[in-house]
């Protein structure tokens, strides 16, 4: 089943557009990093993790482009396909052939694990180009130049090891999406309606990237002073309950309620 709906996503012009939109983003950002930096640039001499796109140096622009509209990009890319399903009374046809558990389970794999690889590329590919054009540069705001015991254990670990850090938080940010895509999705099941589950993911993901305690951000961007472990791990978990609450009522409308 989700080799089914993974398919779907490649034979659709609407998701590949999105993902080509995805790429463009992330090359773009890695473009406007490197004629910025240098001595006469914004960046200056920053070290190519600190430049990248989720790291704490990420444009207004490139913020407001990608991250606070994740939810209409994962939207267009895959979750809103079952309430266009059920519209075209699609999903009836679907039932004849396999149990709704299943057909559940399948859609929701493939939320994920499509976010998960199919994002990887371009986010690695903007890491890529940085570390290849930026080689040698060493500069994190002048961070670096703190005392150890003016930096949080966070971020002192985070320079100690920039290349590992970045990569890790690239790790994050495809499970924290991919997570979204599943909320996303499971909102749209829920109410059957592409209108509200645009407004609604969005406002949700806005509450988590915008909130001054534990925010989302803590665990998607590198090299941030004042963010501890614990605060990262703390967003990621009220993320994850919340993921997991509209999941559950997903399964329960889409599944059990229609089996009784």
């Amino acid at each position: 089943m989700i080799k089914q709906e993974f398919f779907k996503i490649l034979k659709s012009p609407k998701s590949l557009l999105t993902y080509i939109l995805i790429c463009a983003i992330s090359i773009g950002d890695s473009v406007y990093a490197i004629l910025n930096s240098g001595e006469s640039g914004m960046f200056g001499n920053s070290h190519p993790a600190m430049v990248s796109l989720f790291s704490a140096q990420t444009t207004v622009i490139t913020r407001i482009a990608f991250f606070w509209v994740m939810p209409v990009y994962l939207m267009l890319f895959y979750a809103d396909k079952y309430a266009v399903e059920k519209s075209c009374k699609m999903t009836n046809v679907y039932f004849v052939k396999t149990e709704r558990r299943k057909y559940f389970l399948g859609k929701t794999g493939c939320a994920f694990f499509s976010v998960f690889t199919m994002f990887a590329i371009p986010f690695l590919i903007n890491f890529a180009i940085n570390c290849i054009f930026l080689h040698g540069n060493t500069s994190f705001f002048d961070m670096e130049n703190w005392q150890a015991s003016e930096r949080s254990g966070l971020l002192n670990i985070s320079l100690a090891h920039p290349y590992l850090t970045y990569l890790c938080y690239i790790l994050s940010a495809l499970v924290i999406y991919g997570m979204l895509c599943i909320m996303c999705q499971s909102i749209a099941m829920i109410f059957g309606d592409n209108r509200v589950a645009y407004v609604l993911s969005f406002a949700i993901w806005m509450m988590f990237y915008s909130s001054r305690g534990l925010t989302i951000n803590h665990a998607l961007q590198p090299f941030c002073e004042g963010v501890e472990l614990s605060s990262a791990i703390g967003a990621f978990s009220l993320f994850g309950v919340t993921v997991f609450a509209f999941t559950a009522a997903a399964y329960i409308k889409t599944v059990i309620k229609n089996e009784i």
